[in-house]
C-alpha cells in the first residue's frame, strides 16, 4: 500500500519524463523529497515553519526540527533546504482556516496581510526552477499556488482533493495554464503554462 506522503510519485514520474525536469523546487520536505532527489538532478527545498511549539501542535504545521530531521536523514549535498519563518499574518491565518480561532475550519482567511507575505517568499525564488511542487507545512497551499502561477512553468500540488483546508478552491487557474487533476490518493493537480505542452 503506498503512504499518503508518496501517493503522487508515480505522477511526479510520468511528468519528470515527459517534461525532462532538470531543476526544481518543493514547498515543504519530507520523506517524498527522497523521490525527488533520485529522480531530478537539482532540487531545493523551501520549509515554511513556526518556532512557537505551542503553535506547532495546536496547527499541525512544521516546526524546525521536522527539516533538520531529513537534512540528517538524506544528507545529500547537492540538495538546498531553505527556512522561512511563518510571518505573523501568516500565522493568523493558519489559526483562522483549521478552526482554531472564530472561523470554521476550512473558511477562507478573513485578513489579507498573509497573502503578502506568501507572495513575497515567492518573490525571492529568483532561479529558474523548471517545476515548483506544494506541499507545504503550512495549510494555505491553494494561496502558494496562486502566487507561483506566470513566475513558473510548471505547478504542482499534493493533497488536492481536499480543496477547502488547503485552501484550493481559491485557485484561480490563468487561461494560459492547463489543469491536469489525479484524483487516486490523496489527489495530485498540475498546473502546465500551455507553450510547455506544446513543446514536448
Amino acid at each position: 500500500m503506498i503512504e499518503n506522503f508518496s501517493d503522487h510519485n508515480i505522477f511526479h514520474t510520468q511528468l519528470f519524463r515527459e517534461f525532462k525536469i532538470q531543476n526544481m523546487l518543493e514547498f515543504g520536505l519530507g520523506q517524498a523529497t527522497e523521490q525527488f532527489l533520485r529522480e531530478v538532478p537539482k532540487v531545493t527545498s523551501l520549509e515554511i515553519y513556526t518556532d512557537d511549539k505551542k503553535a506547532e501542535e495546536t496547527l499541525k504545521i512544521s516546526g524546525p526540527q521536522w527539516a533538520e530531521k531529513f537534512k540528517k536523514e538524506f544528507n545529500n549535498p547537492d540538495w538546498r533546504v531553505i527556512m522561512v519563518r511563518a510571518g505573523v499574518g501568516i500565522m493568523h491565518a493558519e489559526y483562522q482556516v483549521t478552526g482554531h480561532s472564530t472561523s470554521p475550519r476550512g473558511a477562507n482567511p478573513e485578513a489579507t496581510a498573509y497573502l503578502k507575505e506568501i507572495d513575497d517568499i515567492v518573490a525571492s525564488l529568483t532561479e529558474p526552477y523548471d517545476y515548483v511542487f506544494v506541499d507545504a507545512g503550512i495549510h494555505l497551499r491553494g494561496d502558494i499556488v496562486n502566487a507561483l502561477f506566470q513566475r513558473f512553468p510548471i505547478i504542482g500540488a499534493h493533497d488536492t482533493n481536499d480543496r477547502q483546508i488547503y485552501g484550493y478552491e481559491r485557485v484561480k487557474v490563468p487561461s494560459n495554464y492547463q489543469e491536469r487533476r489525479h484524483l487516486s490518493g490523496c489527489g495530485v493537480t498540475f498546473w502546465i503554462k500551455k507553450h510547455e505542452v506544446s513543446s514536448h
